[in-house]
């Protein structure tokens, strides 16, 4: 099990960027992902969910720290997936965010790494209180989808990846996403997003 490294930050990166300004206006994500040229958002979201079911979407998770955050993402998904160790998927996240933060900006971190796994798996929580995740914005972080990607995967994943950033991007996305009431709600506003980026 390894972490991976797509989207490592670079060092020069600025402290104040973000992910979005505050026009709402679309520019490409901080974590320097793009969506491939003949990516469909229609496929992204019949990608994305079948990746990530309702049953792994919460929110208002009560938890305080990032550690406990990775703990969270990493006992609901090998609550679905018994062949799967939650505490080796939890060091696998963690030697992820050591490389650098997954933090986008504007409150919003997707961490991810890989496993012996046969299939990419998500989980998507809003936390009842943010927590800082060294996000280069210093913004802590509220809305994190959690990706588990298989160890013999070599590109699907960033199609995923990039779909989700480009998606957060959106102030209206953002907005939407923290107003949402139910965790089914707060899914369909992000597959939405998604689907919106044709």
């Amino acid at each position: 099990m390894r972490p991976w490294t797509t989207c490592t930050r670079q060092s020069t990166h600025s402290p104040t960027s973000s992910i979005a300004n505050c026009s709402g206006t679309r520019k490409r994500p901080s974590n320097g992902t793009t969506l491939e040229a003949d990516a469909q958002p229609d496929t992204i979201v019949i990608e994305l969910e079948s990746i990530l079911p309702l049953s792994r979407t919460a929110i208002d998770v009560d938890v305080h720290s990032r550690k406990r955050a990775l703990e969270w993402i990493s006992e609901k998904v090998c609550a679905e997936f018994p062949a799967l160790d939650a505490r080796e998927i939890y060091q696998a996240l963690q030697a992820r965010e050591r490389l650098g933060s997954t933090g986008l900006g504007e409150g919003i971190a997707i961490p991810h790494c890989h496993a012996a796994h046969s299939r990419i798996s998500a989980a998507f929580i809003r936390l009842a209180s943010p927590v800082d995740f060294d996000s280069p914005d210093g913004a802590p972080v509220d809305l994190l989808v959690g990706l588990i990607v298989p160890e013999s995967e070599s590109h699907e994943h960033l199609t995923v990846l990039a779909a989700l950033s480009t998606a957060f991007s959106e102030v209206s996305v953002q907005a939407a996403l923290r107003s949402a009431t139910t965790p089914a709600q707060m899914r369909d506003i992000l597959l939405n997003g998604c689907r919106q980026l044709g």
